[in-house]
């Protein structure tokens, strides 16, 4: 094997590997991505289930969780549109839910 075929090929080689590291680190972020919206829907999901469990009543609030901050808007009004948000930290932007109020009496 002479030099140019032995430069050729560590060139190539390290053309391999770069990409090879730059997809590792592309797959790492989408996995994180990925992992905090479904916490962030997982979170949203069970606030609205037990909001229904419990019987609507009006409020508003937040709540800081582990990893991100939840707030709420339920007005009195039946049928009324509330919302419930959840600022995840591995987020650029907050997930919100939009649903549709049911007061029990």
């Amino acid at each position: 094997m002479s030099l140019p075929e032995a430069l050729v090929a560590i060139v190539l080689l390290g053309v391999g590997l770069a990409s090879v590291a730059s997809l590792t680190r592309m797959s790492a972020a989408a996995l994180v991505r990925v992992r905090a919206l479904d916490e962030t829907h997982a979170v949203l999901q069970s606030f609205i289930d037990s909001m229904s469990a419990a019987g609507t009543r009006p409020s508003s609030g937040t709540r800081a969780l582990p990893f991100g901050e939840l707030s709420w808007n339920v007005p009195a009004a039946g049928g009324a549109e509330a919302t419930a948000r959840f600022e995840h930290d591995a987020l650029p932007e907050p997930v919100e839910f939009a649903f549709a109020v049911r007061v029990v009496p």
